[in-house]
């Protein structure tokens, strides 16, 4: 990234912001609310996260955002947890563990992600396009059932590598053009 004086000539055009729907503003409310409730005493409520007790942040960080972010592997982090060394954003956190969160609906999972994705005052942005901004339970649904072979306990208790949630696809290699529907589910 750099900086660029918008209206030179030669500068790159600045990202189209698109505004988030009805439903995924309800969703962003409620993942908001849910994410003050559960998440912000370890990430923070500014998303920085706590580099000292092994916490990595949110804010900026491309599990999050940017190319190799994956809303569906971050679903599975939020559902089984993490456990041992993570490298985010070119820092290692190691040592944490990140608890399960499986308890929660598909809907409520969503919301978190769809917040901690789209929240501007941390700077994250969904997607370099911003075709999808919202997470939809259905592509939580489809990671709780991926993981229902056996591998890891259904109630969330054997946390996953950050190995073991799989890789970061570029963003345009993992939906289809049917996919990119804007609506919650």
């Amino acid at each position: 990234n750099r900086l660029a004086w918008v209206g030179k000539p030669g500068a790159p055009t600045p990202p189209k912001v698109v505004a988030l729907t009805p439903a995924q503003q309800a969703a962003f409310d409620k993942g908001k609310a849910v994410f003050t409730n559960l998440c912000a005493a370890c990430h923070q409520p500014n998303g920085e996260g706590q580099r000292a007790q092994n916490y990595p942040p949110l804010k900026a960080s491309d599990w999050v955002v940017g190319p190799t972010a994956s809303p569906a592997r971050l679903a599975r982090v939020l559902l089984y947890g993490l456990n041992g060394p993570i490298t985010v954003s070119g820092q290692t956190y190691g040592g944490a563990v990140m608890p399960a969160q499986g308890a929660l609906k598909d809907y409520e999972i969503a919301a978190v992600l769809t917040y901690i994705r789209n929240n501007d005052a941390w700077g994250n942005r969904a997607d370099p396009d911003n075709a999808k901004p919202a997470v939809t339970a259905a592509v939580v649904r489809a990671a709780r059932a991926k993981e229902k072979d056996g591998r890891r306990a259904a109630n969330g208790s054997d946390p996953v590598t950050a190995a073991a949630t799989g890789p970061a696809l570029p963003y345009a290699a993992r939906i289809s053009p049917r996919s990119r529907s804007n609506a919650v589910r």
